[in-house]
């Protein structure tokens, strides 16, 4: 048994690195920069005349877009540092807000280069962030379909995930460019500004860059693996041999059936027209997210039953988008692929905490303006606190509030359920 599960380590241990690398490397570079940067905020004093919350409304002055936008903080324990074209919103984190800290500033002047290129560009900025959004996506998506590839030995298969990767390539490019673009200019406004030293100036500066470094060591991982693609190729054409199953007999199509006839039945009575209906085509006692939870069920027993059924080259890589799409145990049984890249990630990320934690007892602990009360700014940072608490709190709620309508019209699971739907009609239309 030692001796097969050896075998099997060392014929595919290259092929899993590669393929989990973009993601992987994107986790351990991030969580290299969140020790970079709080070495970098204690490594210097807040002392800066105003909070970054202050900082940013006085440079969106400056820059004549604050009418047109919100500056919010977030409540305490968010991470949410980011801006929202849509709304036209800056949303920075509680800690952040309230900061006098030049390294603070410098995440406060990058969300405001977002909302400063967004005025000035109303067209193209969307797009970048649609591309943002895309990128994250088709990156994590690439992984699952290489991986899978590995149990099916399809040429359709890695082709396909090719195309992917090169999708996701073109995607994290604009990502990248649009994230040095925004730092060069956050670093202007920071160089121009006469409140910074020559040395809290470096230190924002290490910030930005600190900061792109994780979208460059994606963007590098992906084009290692793109380069990668020969042996990839070679590696699974040699050492994986497909046996499809024998066709389905009738108890097994019966329940094919049944398990269409579920999901066909959840995407139309939690479709946003059945929804807005108050549930016309679902009776009282079936719960909206119950139905989604059994549709989403019912597409990975459905992916159970007929993943090895010996249909045409199409059926890996409609297979391989069922088991991305579906987050239930039944389809994690049958979706190695998927429960390796999550073991492979987590394991990066306690690895990378384990290795940083030396790191992490020799920075100073964080001391809040609240507490440095000798600090001209302290007082001021306290008043300026109590004044926003309650205007963040109600715009904050108001948000949710205002996001619960779309939140009933459309359920989570919707989009997954959707995403079976391929899968299930080239199944029996293929027959």
């Amino acid at each position: 048994m030692l001796a097969s599960l050896w075998s099997v380590v060392s014929t595919w241990w290259l092929y899993v690195l590669l393929t989990s690398l973009p993601e992987s490397l994107m986790l351990a570079v991030s969580r290299a920069h969140d020790v970079f940067a709080r070495w970098l905020d204690a490594s210097l004093p807040d002392d800066l005349p105003l909070v970054t919350g202050e900082w940013v409304e006085r440079e969106a002055r400056r820059l004549g877009i604050r009418e047109q936008l919100e500056i919010l903080a977030a409540p305490e324990g968010e991470a949410a540092n980011s801006y929202r074209p849509a709304a036209r919103r800056i949303l920075l984190e509680h800690r952040t807000y309230y900061k006098n800290d030049a390294t603070h500033w410098a995440v406060g002047a990058h969300e405001l280069a977002h909302a400063w290129l967004h005025a000035r560009f109303p067209r193209a900025s969307p797009l970048l962030h649609r591309a943002r959004s895309a990128a994250r996506g088709v990156t994590a998506f690439v992984p699952v379909l290489l991986l899978t590839n590995a149990f099916y030995g399809s040429t359709e298969l890695h082709w396909a995930a090719m195309r992917m990767l090169e999708l996701a390539l073109a995607l994290l490019t604009l990502q990248v460019l649009d994230e040095l673009l925004t730092s060069t200019l956050a670093a202007r406004w920071l160089r121009v500004d006469g409140d910074l030293s020559r040395r809290q100036l470096r230190r924002a500066l290490l910030l930005l860059c600190g900061a792109a470094a994780t979208y460059v060591a994606g963007l590098a991982s992906l084009v290692l693996v793109r380069l990668s693609a020969d042996w990839l190729s070679r590696q699974v054409l040699e050492h994986t041999h497909v046996s499809p199953a024998a066709p389905l007999s009738a108890a097994g199509l019966i329940a094919c059936g049944l398990c269409t006839t579920l999901c066909a039945y959840a995407l139309v009575a939690l479709s946003p027209g059945a929804l807005v209906r108050e549930g016309s085509l679902r009776p009282d006692w079936l719960d909206a997210r119950r139905l989604e939870r059994a549709g989403v069920l019912a597409a990975g027993a459905f992916l159970w039953i007929t993943w090895d059924q010996p249909l045409d080259a199409a059926w890996p890589f409609l297979v391989t988008l069922a088991v991305a799409a579906q987050t239930t145990i039944v389809a994690l049984v049958l979706a190695p692929a998927s429960l390796l890249v999550s073991a492979l990630l987590f394991g990066v990320e306690r690895l990378s905490a384990a290795l940083l934690r030396p790191w992490n007892s020799w920075l100073p602990a964080y001391e809040s303006v609240e507490e440095s009360s000798a600090h001209p700014a302290a007082r001021r940072a306290r008043r300026l606190r109590e004044r926003n608490k309650r205007r963040d709190a109600s715009l904050l709620r108001g948000l949710v509030q205002r996001a619960q309508p779309a939140r009933r019209r459309q359920e989570p699971g919707l989009g997954r359920l959707a995403l079976s739907l391929p899968m299930l009609a080239y199944f029996w239309f293929a027959r």
